[in-house]
């Protein structure tokens, strides 16, 4: 049996055409698992941002929380400082003030249990 020499000149545009073909069938799939890969890495990306995002969000509304929090002690004792410091330095003034404020309630508890 004689082995049928191919012509080179119908060999190679052959061989480009073939290759053409696989080329593009392997451009498809690897577009396809690219286009599948980065939709999956997307949402996770997504996902993970949101997270942190959520995660962040509830440090901040906590540190909030903390801060006023902290703020509010901090007003509230030099209220009562203040007060304690003034009730020393002038006594019947609260004294006849708490005495005022029983009598005004008094006399409207008053009215209100004989109507």
């Amino acid at each position: 049996m004689t082995a049928k020499k191919e012509d080179p000149t119908t060999s190679i545009p052959a061989a480009i055409k073939v290759l053409e073909e696989a080329a593009r069938d392997k451009k498809e799939e690897v577009q396809s698992i690219l286009t599948g890969n980065y939709k999956n890495l997307r949402s996770l990306l997504n996902e993970h941002s949101l997270k942190e995002n959520l995660h962040q969000a509830k440090d901040s509304v906590v540190d909030a929380a903390t801060d006023l929090k902290d703020e509010g002690v901090r007003k509230a004792s030099e209220l009562g400082h203040d007060v304690d410091k003034n009730v020393h330095q002038f006594p019947w003034r609260y004294i006849g003030g708490s005495l005022l404020v029983g009598i005004v309630l008094g006399l409207s508890l008053r009215r209100k249990s004989d109507g």
